[in-house]
């Protein structure tokens, strides 16, 4: 029973370092002390490549927190349009479009989410766009994948 309290802290120091953002995999070339990018962190445990997600916010707003476009319905990194906010927050929780990290991770999950249902990655990213309805029925569209992966 002495243990217990012991057990709990050495689990609770085991889960917390494993959700700090630092490089943990030696043997594939990390150092420990390198941290990861906020497009690396937020792809943790998706199959979204972080390279992706970079791309697309390159495309959307040269990676500007306080870009804001379609006459201010879209703001941020990813250009996070209002109208669809509440959507993405009953899937992926509460998120500030204008904060990085929160952001990039919502749309790591989305961009997941999208490919594990089309199978294809240039729908996924063109979802992003169009929509993955229209993504899939349209097809994607050329010009935006060309600029996305341009930012590859």
């Amino acid at each position: 029973m002495k243990r217990l309290p012991l057990l709990l802290a050495a689990a609770s120091i085991a889960l917390l370092s494993s959700a700090m953002p630092f490089r943990v995999a030696p043997a594939l070339g990390y150092r420990l002390h390198e941290r990861l990018t906020i497009y690396e962190a937020a792809c943790l445990g998706t199959e979204t490549p972080p390279e992706l997600l970079r791309a697309i916010a390159r495309v959307e707003s040269s990676e500007r927190d306080d870009a804001i476009g379609d006459d201010g319905e879209s703001i941020g990194r990813f250009q996070d349009r209002k109208r669809y906010h509440a959507y993405r927050e009953s899937l992926y929780g509460s998120y500030d479009p204008t904060k990085p990290a929160e952001v990039a991770r919502v749309y790591a999950l989305e961009l997941s989410r999208h490919f594990a249902i089309a199978g294809d990655w240039d729908i996924a990213t063109a979802a992003h766009r169009q929509g993955l309805e229209g993504a899939r029925s349209d097809g994607p569209t050329g010009w935006y994948l060309e600029r996305v992966r341009s930012q590859l």
